[in-house]
């Protein structure tokens, strides 16, 4: 249902000007004409949009996102706490922040620091396991090990300069000295190369190395000088005590999130507010000692505004208020209020713009509808069950509204699943009928398809019919003659060629034919003068739309079929392991294709063949000036 809406004129003093438009803030239902973007300026403005920026990277660093956990009475408390002047209250606030942000940076960056070693020493002991018997071998006999980054096709080379001077130092004193080398090809152009030669031979070599550009693979944390053993060795320690280290900081972080991250939010939450209102200060008009401000407010709500107003206000504050002018039609905000049972269907409206002021609201109608074709598809109770349950476990576990909606139309899907199921006699195929003898209530769909087909027509035919009614009604309080003089036609039309059809067939009287063909021409008179061709076309098209409503039995249809396909498994394979679990596999598959496609097609006849008929969009959605402070609302993404 659409609010009617008046238009309002606040006058006050500009003295309380901003404890009228704070009052106005807290009351939340008066619907500010924004205009033209509103740039604040002044000094206030500019520090508490530098104070809300540096709260809002406090948050992020911080980590913290637990927003619904702040209630409105915290809020409230902290406000009235704020007892300082408010440049003083500003000034001491940065001042907290810059101390705090100080001990969260050095916080942040111990961590980023561990986190940072962590990684350096997974990627060395990776390359470790490659080299560690290597170097240890090279250890126990006394002889230098060393590691080297180089390129792949650099190795025969490096190893045959090492192998020259080892020979050309040697002198022809003994036997050669032996080159032990050991490859690990990193990437396809990058490689590690160990090289073990004796002690004395240790800096000639690493002279040659460096001379061709290579570069000594030591593990972070280690001295260069520090033989590569003992920097594994070390390596194996600090991984050890990384972990711990980590958690030590993640703990104390945790703890500053659990301390300060609400208190932030809860001042960046105050903070946001005031600059909403600076904002609608801004748009109020300056009239020397008064001021002005103008907007929409349901009417419903005008009274107890009004009082609320003179009680705190007195004399300070004048409303005046009219209705809106058919000019000023398309510019009202639409405001939508709805029975408890039906404001869950409104999430329907959130993938389409809200409907005009003089519009209708479809809300009570998919609401009354579009559970009942969805659970005529599904047509089982255990399903229907089975849906109930996992609906109101979502609806009990979520904080989020639009996600609890979703739940509770969910619910009332599987209320019409079960009924349709007892009508059809459908309980997990016929699993009830094996076992229990249940017999339909009405009819077995998957035996009277056409009974089902004929009926879902029927189902068509009475929607589009009320589709069109409601696109003359608004028509007519559109005064607009031309949409009500074609969807008036168009039910004519329809009814008059129902009429001569079942005169054919002998269900009617044979005289009707004729009054029929009469009425159709008034029909097609009231079409042309309407819509002209388009409204013939569009007469037409109403047909196929009674039509299309026959995917409400053949899916319903298939998804009968397919449930009784998993009790034949049972049948083949006997009451074994196997036998259960295929047909428990296509219960639950025909569970989530007949749950999403009663969805996705109930929707459809309702935004395509049904709202098509009379639902005309608005450009306005009614937006109070209110706090947000409901879980709904995720200041993080402002």
């Amino acid at each position: 249902m659409i609010r009617k809406m008046i238009r309002v004129a606040i006058w006050g003093l500009t003295s309380r000007q901003r404890e009228i438009v704070s009052f106005l803030h807290d009351q939340g239902v008066l619907h500010v004409e924004h205009g033209e973007t509103v740039r604040i300026t002044d000094e206030e403005a500019d520090s508490l949009r530098l104070l809300r920026g540096k709260l809002l990277g406090m948050i992020e660093s911080l980590e913290w996102d637990s927003w619904n956990e702040i209630r409105d009475e915290d809020l409230d408390d902290l406000g009235r706490n704020l007892t300082l002047p408010f440049s003083q209250m500003i000034e001491e606030t940065n001042k907290s922040l810059d101390h705090f942000k100080k001990e969260l940076s050095d916080l942040l960056e111990r961590r980023e620091e561990a986190r940072r070693l962590r990684n350096k020493l997974k990627g060395a002991s990776h390359i470790s396991v490659h080299f560690r018997s290597f170097v240890q071998s090279e250890n126990e006999e006394n002889r230098d090990a060393s590691i080297w980054w180089l390129r792949k096709e650099q190795v025969p080379k490096i190893l045959s300069e090492i192998q020259s001077i080892l020979v050309s130092d040697h002198s022809g004193r003994g036997p050669v000295p032996e080159l032990h080398h050991h490859v690990f090809h990193i990437r396809e152009k990058e490689s590690l190369l160990a090289v073990g030669i004796p002690l004395e031979y240790r800096g000639p070599v690493n002279l040659c190395l460096e001379s061709e550009g290579l570069v000594s693979w030591t593990p972070p944390g280690c001295d260069p000088g520090t033989g590569l053993l003992r920097c594994m060795e070390y390596m194996d320690e600090k991984l050890k005590e990384n972990p711990k280290v980590c958690d030590c900081i993640e703990d104390t972080l945790s703890g500053v999130r659990t301390q300060w991250g609400s208190r932030l939010g809860a001042l960046f939450i105050l903070i946001d507010e005031r600059l909403e209102e600076l904002v609608v200060e801004q748009r109020g008009k300056d009239m020397g000692e008064a001021f002005m401000l103008e907007g929409w407010l349901p009417e419903d709500e005008r009274d107890p505004l009004c009082e609320k107003l003179k009680k705190v206000f007195g004399d300070d504050v004048m409303v005046r208020w009219r209705y809106p002018t058919s000019d000023e039609w398309q510019v009202v905000p639409t405001a939508i209020s709805n029975p408890t049972l039906f404001k869950p269907f409104e999430i329907f409206l959130k993938l389409v713009s809200p409907p005009s002021y003089r519009g209708t609201d479809p809300t009570v109608m998919i609401g009354i509808f579009f559970p009942f074709f969805a659970g005529c598809i599904i047509g089982d109770a255990g399903y229907g069950v089975v849906l109930a349950s996992l609906a109101w476990w979502i609806r009990k576990r979520t904080d989020n509204p639009m996600v609890a909606d979703g739940a509770f139309v969910l619910l009332t899907m599987a209320f019409w699943s079960v009924i349709w199921g007892v009508i059809y006699g459908e309980y997990f195929g016929d699993v009830a009928h094996r076992i229990f003898g249940i017999e339909p209530l009405v009819v077995e769909r998957s035996h009277a398809v056409v009974p089902v087909l004929a009926f879902t027509v029927a189902l068509g035919l009475a929607h589009i019919l009320l589709g069109l009614a409601l696109g003359v009604i608004e028509g007519i309080k559109n005064r607009s003659h031309h949409l009500w003089m074609e969807r008036g036609g168009n039910i004519v039309v329809i009814l008059s060629m129902i009429g001569a059809l079942c005169a054919t067939k002998g269900v009617i009287p044979q005289s009707f034919f004729s009054v029929s063909m009469i009425v159709l021409a008034i029909g097609l008179i009231l079409l042309i003068a309407g819509g002209g061709v388009g409204g013939l076309v569009e007469s037409m098209s109403s047909f196929g739309s009674i039509l299309s409503y026959v995917r409400i039995g053949a899916i319903g249809l298939s998804s009968a079929i397919l449930a009784m396909v998993a009790s034949k498994f049972v049948d083949v394979l006997g009451v074994s392991f196997l036998g259960i679990f295929i047909a428990l596999a296509i219960h639950l598959l025909n569970f989530v294709l007949a749950t999403a496609e009663s969805g996705l097609h109930s929707a459809r006849l309702h935004y395509v063949e049904f709202m098509g008929k009379f639902y005309s969009g608005g450009d306005t959605e009614y937006r109070p000036f209110a706090k947000k402070r409901r879980r709904s609302f995720n200041w993080k993404k402002r």
